[in-house]
């Protein structure tokens, strides 16, 4: 079903076609469930609220909205005091320390929290406006725009050693800078945040020296392992940094076609029973530069995790069936780490665990699925306030 969306400060936001369109951070509800495993565990599972849940309720996006936005806050004010909301680095750039999967969302939605960040003690004043990368669901970046050495931390971060991480899910590259506008008349939305008497915040992309401040004295944020070779090395020798100019257009959009053409080519040998070239073809997709958006590489993983299953579907040799299943397991998991809510992918990890007669472990997989099945059945109106907020990159 649709997702109702809009943008980081309410305005409406087109759904890109593919991945790769730039237009910017979007805001989405989601469900957020702890379904209780037979070993005692729990899983945190998060669900899209979708425009049928919201016709159900006979409530309208921006009620909605506003209580998503409500139960951040409280979720936020319940949690780490203000001390140890960030964790810094030498260079000066800040680590949000939440870790929960909510990091982006309350950074982009609750901006005083990136405005307020406390200092650790006796660390020098920092210069120049506030500047963030919600670089994973779980993991922001802030600093500001005149310090070079943490730009260069953030940029050798999420520009070069997340995307070689296949463990994360990476959200966005893009740097934002935080701004306090004069504004005698907000907007009526749950997403305009106060900043002071007839000022209210906003998120501008960052480029040094650019609007709308057009400040002098800004540094640029390295894109790659030469530009932090250079920035590191002009500091260490006393020059002056460099500050790189980058193109507005994004210059991986030929790698991002690359990876759709590659997953589409996976597919069809899936199709014609190809399964060990399709899987072999679903590796090269993933192992695409820059990498695909989480959602994207679940769906590679899970359709390899099932090509994977059908070999061993029909592998007589007993040891050859359960490498099969194993390998299909190892797949499929992978994709229910990167998109919890892809309800595939927990059907797929489950058909594996019975190839292996590991009858437990399907079970508990099962049911995870007949909980997230469960969150779309009809519910009151009143439900809508059990959602909460999170930022989703719809461009990156």
């Amino acid at each position: 079903g649709k997702v109702p969306h809009c943008g980081l400060h309410g305005e409406t936001l087109k759904m890109p076609s593919r991945q790769g369109d730039e237009d910017g951070l979007g805001v989405v509800m989601v469900f957020e469930s702890t379904p209780k495993l037979p070993d005692g565990t729990t899983l945190p599972i998060e669900t899209p609220v979708l425009l049928t849940h919201l016709n159900r309720w006979d409530v309208d996006f921006k009620v909605a909205m506003g209580a998503a936005v409500a139960n951040l806050r409280a979720r936020t004010k319940a949690g780490l005091e203000a001390a140890k909301r960030w964790e810094y680095h030498p260079s000066g750039c800040a680590q949000s320390a939440w870790g929960d999967r909510f990091d982006a969302a309350r950074a982009a939605l609750l901006p005083a929290l990136v405005s307020k960040r406390k200092r650790p003690e006796g660390a020098p004043t920092e210069q120049g406006g506030q500047v963030v990368t919600f670089a994973t669901t779980s993991c922001v970046f802030a600093t500001t725009s005149k310090n070079a050495l943490g730009l260069c931390f953030m940029g050798d971060t999420v520009h070069v050693k997340i995307p070689e991480d296949k463990s994360l899910a990476p959200l966005s590259r893009t740097a934002y800078r935080l701004m306090k506008l004069k504004e005698p008349n907000p907007p009526d939305h749950p997403l305009t945040q106060t900043a002071g008497e007839g000022f209210i915040w906003r998120w501008f992309q960052y480029s040094p020296g650019g609007p709308p401040l057009r400040a002098s004295g800004e540094f640029s944020i390295p894109i790659d392992a030469g530009e932090v070779e250079a920035i590191l090395g002009a500091a260490e020798q006393g020059k002056a940094v460099p500050v790189f100019k980058h193109s507005d257009s994004d210059a991986n959009e030929p790698k991002r076609e690359s990876f759709a053409m590659k997953k589409d080519a996976a597919n069809a040998l899936f199709k014609a029973g190809e399964y060990l070239k399709a899987i072999d073809a679903y590796e090269d997709a993933l192992n695409m530069k820059p990498p695909p958006s989480a959602a994207e590489a679940a769906v590679a993983y899970a359709n390899a995790a099932q090509a994977m299953i059908n070999l061993a579907t029909a592998e007589k040799d007993h040891e050859k069936r359960l490498g099969c299943a194993a390998e299909a397991l190892r797949r499929a998991n992978r994709a229910v780490e990167l998109d919890p809510s892809y309800v595939k992918a927990h059907l797929r990890c489950a058909n594996a665990c019975d190839i292996l007669g590991e009858a437990d472990a399907a079970a508990a997989f099962r049911q995870r699925v007949a909980a997230m099945q469960k969150m779309d059945t009809p519910m009151s109106a009143s439900s809508s306030s059990s959602t909460s907020a999170s930022a989703m990159g719809f461009a990156h």
